[in-house]
């Protein structure tokens, strides 16, 4: 958890990505950078898990 999605808040993400990849972080599925969902909901899942798990 703390690789794959610390991995995009160190690169300066304010959301979580649809699609990444620490090793290849120029990956898409669409075939372009351009294209690609820099904000997914599905990929909020740490924030629920820490609000769940961790917070008081």
């Amino acid at each position: 958890m703390k690789r794959y999605w610390g991995g995009m808040v160190e690169d300066g993400a304010n959301c979580f990505y649809e699609i990444y990849d620490p090793d290849h972080k120029d990956f898409s599925p669409y075939g372009s950078k351009i294209i690609h969902s820099y904000c997914h909901a599905w990929s909020g899942t740490p924030s629920y898990f820490i609000r769940k798990y961790l917070a008081p």
